[in-house]
């Protein structure tokens, strides 16, 4: 049978909660919110993922954390779920998201402006050398890999046929710290690869470490000690020192 939608799960969540006076606990919203769902079968309660978690349990916490990210529960405090005011608006409006007009149509794609295509340029160097040093190590490498429901920037696997990853990168631009660590925690979850966070901005790996202390020592304290962190100088300083061995590498590393 069909699951619940990721949607119905998050209002269910946020109702559980809600009705609880705010806030829970963990161990009390997971039978609660199983309860809003009678349709689901002893099956569906028992799946587990690669990694032995429980498949549903994980799917709870999955959406949980999108929900924070969205600012609709609390970040803190630990151990405890907590609805916010943007929560209890979302409530209010039956699950839909902020509503926004629709922009007109369009007659053609726009090309992207000048300036954006700039901005994204460090983060498509910073791929195209996570790939490249990938391939000189002997692995299958590649861009833009889809393992549902997110797109990483670069994976590598020990052979093109291999089902998982075996490497997931995650390239932190301009975007959300913490979403990057959920897809990454996403990926723990289903395959146990081995994690790398590259942070731009900051040439320094001490700052990197404290910027990142907090998230790692709550949310994402699972995959702390999985998680390789680098900063955008020592991506470039590796593929170029690799570069520069390059054929003996790849007599080391011929199948």
């Amino acid at each position: 049978m069909a699951l619940p939608s990721d949607r119905d799960v998050q209002m269910a969540l946020l109702s559980v909660i809600n009705d609880a006076g705010g806030e829970a606990r963990p161990r009390d919203i997971y039978p609660a919110v199983t309860a809003r769902f009678p349709e689901l079968t002893a099956e569906d309660l028992a799946g587990t993922l690669p990694s032995g978690a429980n498949r549903w349990t994980n799917r709870i916490q999955w959406l949980r954390q999108k929900l924070v990210v969205r600012g609709e529960i609390a970040r803190e405090p630990r151990g405890i779920w907590r609805i916010t005011e943007k929560g209890h608006q979302r409530l209010q409006r039956g699950g839909s998201l902020e509503s926004q007009p629709a922009p007109p149509k369009p007659a053609k794609v726009a090309e992207p402006p000048v300036a954006e295509l700039e901005q994204d340029k460090p983060h498509r160097q910073l791929q195209k050398q996570l790939k490249e040093t990938g391939e000189m190590l002997g692995y299958y490498a590649t861009t833009e890999y889809r393992l549902d429901p997110y797109q990483y920037d670069v994976i590598w696997k020990r052979d093109e046929w291999q089902p998982s990853p075996s490497n997931v990168f995650e390239v932190q631009h301009h975007g959300s710290l913490e979403a990057a660590l959920l897809k990454l925690k996403h990926a723990h979850d289903v395959s146990r690869p081995k994690l790398c966070l590259v942070v731009t901005g900051e040439r320094d790996q001490k700052k990197v470490n404290q910027i990142l202390g907090p998230l790692f020592s709550g949310v994402f304290h699972e995959i702390r000690s999985e998680t390789l962190l680098l900063t955008a100088e020592q991506v470039t300083e590796l593929r170029d020192s690799l570069a520069r061995h390059r054929d003996i590498l790849r007599r080391m590393v011929a199948k």
